[in-house]
């Protein structure tokens, strides 16, 4: 079992925190129709042999995440999302298991994690235009596979963010961390990569 901040929303508690908000914030993460708890969990398992297995060790908080958990973001996304799900999607940890079918990391690395799940991490073939481009961050598939609806890591139910002790990433999400680099500093190159681009 693990520690992992969930957040959980349905429309009977959307509407009831709409109309509390505007006297505190405070309903959002406190009291009976609160979005977040802290929970014990089950750790995550490998989809597949291409995956690998981070303890987490930094994660941002993004300003997607603070729309999350106070209810700014619009209902019309919720088809690229789904519930319960642990936010979290600025990640810099340790693989600690790998698949037999991943070779660009091993165990003890220290990893910086794109979260996009796309037509490579759903394991989607024939993969779509976007990801034929190379936009995997613009996947047309978001909603697709065995994974329920979720365009990123820590948005979708069946894959945990970071705000949890492990998650797990496909091979195609990971990148080893340069000698040097800070955990801090890799924890920022989901954010440095959004700004850049």
């Amino acid at each position: 079992m693990m520690k992992a901040l969930q957040f959980n929303v349905n429309v009977p508690k959307f509407l009831i925190i709409q109309a509390l908000r505007p006297i505190s914030v405070s309903f959002c993460y406190r009291g009976p129709f609160s979005t977040v708890k802290l929970i014990n969990m089950p750790e995550p398992t490998l989809p597949s042999p291409e995956w690998v297995k981070i303890k987490t060790k930094l994660c941002g908080v993004c300003g997607s995440d603070i729309n999350l958990l106070f209810l700014k973001d619009s209902p019309t996304a919720s088809p690229f999302t789904s519930f319960p799900c642990v936010p979290g999607h600025e990640i810099c940890g340790e693989i600690v298991e790998t698949g037999k079918e991943v070779g660009n990391c091993k165990t003890g690395d220290l990893v910086a994690v794109v979260p996009a799940l796309n037509c490579y991490t759903r394991a989607i073939s024939p993969i779509c235009r976007s990801c034929a481009a190379g936009l995997t961050a613009n996947c047309e598939n978001f909603a697709g596979s065995a994974f329920s609806p979720g365009m990123f890591t820590g948005i979708c139910k069946d894959i945990n963010g970071g705000f949890a002790e492990y998650i797990v990433a496909h091979k195609s999400q990971v990148y080893v961390v340069p000698a040097g680099v800070s955990p801090e500093s890799a924890a920022l190159v989901e954010p440095l990569s959004v700004g850049y681009r």
